[in-house]
C-alpha cells in the first residue's frame, strides 16, 4: 500500500510539473505551431530538449518543497531551491550551445532566467500552501483527539457518577427488601449494571441489545424505588438489536427524567422507548416539572450530543413541546 501511495504521489508531481512548464513556455509553444512550416528539425529538437529539461527541473523543485516539509523549514527550502535553480540555469545555458539557434543571446538568456525564477517562485508557493494545509490538518486532528479524550473523561465521570448517588439509593432500597423474595433479583440487577459498566467502559460504541439489557436492569431498580409511580413501555423490534449506539446512551436520559420531573402518586411517570421509521431510537416522557429545579452538573444531553456527533457522525434531536419531552437518538448499522 505504501508503494502505491508513493507511486501516486510521484505521478501527481510529474503531472503538476508538466502543467506548470506548459504555462511557463506557452509563448514558445504558440510560436512553434504558428511558424511550423518555417521551423527546421534543429529548433524542434531544441524545443523538446527545453521542455524535458524544464519538466525535470520543476519536478525536482516540487519534490524538494513538498516531500521534505517534515525535515526542512521554509528558509532551508528557499535556499536549496535557489541553488537548484542556479545550477539548472547554468546547465541549461551550456546544454543549449550546440543548437546555435539564438539570434539575440542576451534576450534569450534573460527570458530563460525569468522562466527559471518564475518556476522557482511557483514551486515555493505550492510548497508553502501545502505546508499550511498540513499544519491545519494536524491541528484539526489534535483538536478532534482532544475532544474525544474530553468526551471519554466525561463518559468515565458519567459511569463513576453512579457510585455516590445511585449506589447508595439502591442500598437504601435493598434495606427494605432483605426479607423479601425480590431481594435476590434486586441484587442481581444491581450487579448486572456495574458489570456492564466495567466490561464496556473501554468501548465507545455498543449494540442496541447491550444497551437495552443494561436498561432492563436499571429499569428494575428504578421501578422498585418508585414502586407504582414509574413505568417503562419498551417496544423495540428484534431487527434493530444489532444496530450500534454510543455506550451509556440511556443513563443520562433516564437520570434527566427522574431529576427534572415530579414522580409521585399524583404524577406518575410513563417512559416510552421505541424506534421510528427513520431508524431513530426515541426516549419520550410527559413533562411534570418540579417546583424547585435541581442544579445541573453538566454531564447530560450536551455530552451525549457531542458523543453521537463525534462517534457516529450523526446528531441527536430534542423535541420539547411543553407537554412531552422526547429525545431522538440516531442508530447506525
Amino acid at each position: 500500500m505504501k508503494f502505491f501511495n508513493q507511486l501516486k504521489f510521484k505521478r501527481t508531481l510529474l503531472f503538476s510539473s508538466i502543467i506548470i512548464v506548459i504555462l511557463v513556455i506557452y509563448p514558445n509553444i504558440t510560436n512553434l505551431f504558428y511558424n511550423w512550416n518555417e521551423i527546421d528539425s534543429t529548433f524542434i529538437k531544441f524545443f523538446i530538449f527545453r521542455f524535458s529539461a524544464f519538466t525535470v527541473f520543476t519536478y525536482i523543485l516540487l519534490f524538494e518543497n513538498i516531500s521534505k516539509l517534515k525535515s526542512n523549514n521554509f528558509s532551508k527550502r528557499l535556499f536549496y531551491s535557489f541553488i537548484i535553480t542556479l545550477v539548472f540555469y547554468g546547465i541549461n545555458i551550456i546544454a543549449s550551445l550546440p543548437f546555435y539557434i539564438y539570434e539575440k543571446p542576451h534576450i534569450a538568456l534573460s527570458i530563460l532566467l525569468f522562466q527559471c525564477l518564475f518556476i522557482y517562485g511557483i514551486c515555493l508557493l505550492i510548497g508553502h500552501i501545502y505546508s499550511l494545509h498540513l499544519e491545519q490538518d494536524i491541528k484539526e486532528k489534535k483538536i478532534k483527539q482532544l475532544k474525544i479524550e474530553n468526551l471519554q473523561s466525561k463518559c468515565d465521570a458519567l459511569a463513576n457518577q453512579i457510585s455516590p448517588h445511585f449506589f447508595f439509593n439502591s442500598l437504601n432500597g435493598l434495606t427494605g427488601l432483605v426479607e423479601n423474595e425480590q431481594a435476590l433479583e434486586y441484587i442481581n440487577k444491581l450487579s448486572g449494571i456495574f458489570r456492564y459498566i466495567l466490561q464496556k467502559q473501554g468501548k465507545d460504541i455498543v449494540t442496541l441489545k447491550e444497551e437495552l439489557d443494561f436498561l432492563q436492569s436499571y429499569r428494575y431498580l428504578i421501578e422498585v424505588r418508585y414502586s407504582g409511580k414509574l413505568f417503562f413501555d419498551i417496544k423495540i423490534d428484534n431487527n434493530f438489536l444489532g444496530y450500534k449506539i454510543p455506550f451509556l446512551s440511556f443513563l443520562p436520559l433516564i437520570e434527566n427524567i427522574i431529576k427534572h420531573n415530579k414522580i409521585d402518586s399524583d404524577n406518575k411517570m410513563f417512559i416510552s422507548v421505541y424506534v421510528n421509521k427513520n431508524n431513530e431510537l426515541i426516549i419520550s416522557n410527559p413533562i411534570r416539572e418540579k417546583m424547585f429545579k435541581e442544579p445541573s452538573n453538566g454531564i447530560g444531553l450536551t455530552n451525549l450530543s457531542s458523543r453521537f456527533h463525534l462517534l457516529i457522525h450523526k446528531d441527536i434531536k430534542i423535541d420539547n413541546n411543553n407537554d412531552r419531552f422526547s429525545v431522538y437518538l440516531p442508530l447506525t448499522a
